[in-house]
């Protein structure tokens, strides 16, 4: 069988049975914040594959100053869990920052949890909570 109707053999496969590599789009997640829950958006965000990470970015507009985001997403070797580790610092210079690390099934995005700290200036806050990402509605500009 001549190579051509191999690949086309089994892009027709693929086509027919809906596989197709994950798509990056925007996701949020809510933190407990120092004075209340906080969305925060991850930009074109998509799973590792099975033991691999990535880099992230996000940001949040809904508090003053905005926090911006950093930190790495990876999945664990076995497909199941999605680990973040998170920074978070104000947009301008201020005395306030958080850090964060979740731990998220997969392939659901549902029910994971999440531990870290907020400082303000020399005092730390702990919390724990969980976390769902969902696609971001109303602060992704």
């Amino acid at each position: 069988m001549p190579k051509h109707s191999v690949v086309i053999g089994i892009a027709l496969a693929a086509a027919l049975l809906g596989v197709r590599p994950a798509a990056a789009a925007d996701r949020c997640f809510t933190l407990p914040g120092l004075s209340g829950f906080v969305t925060y958006a991850l930009k074109s965000f998509s799973t590792p594959g099975k033991s691999k990470c990535k880099p992230l970015t996000g940001f949040t507009t809904l508090v003053d100053p905005a926090f911006l985001l950093s930190g790495t997403a990876c999945t664990k070797s076995d497909g199941s869990v999605l680990r973040l580790a998170l920074i978070g610092t104000p947009a301008v210079v201020g005395p306030v920052k958080f850090e964060a690390g979740c731990a998220i099934p997969l392939p659901a995005l549902t029910g994971g949890s999440c531990r870290g700290t907020y400082e303000v200036g020399s005092t730390t806050f702990g919390f724990t909570t969980s976390i769902d990402l969902a696609p971001c509605v109303g602060i992704v500009p």
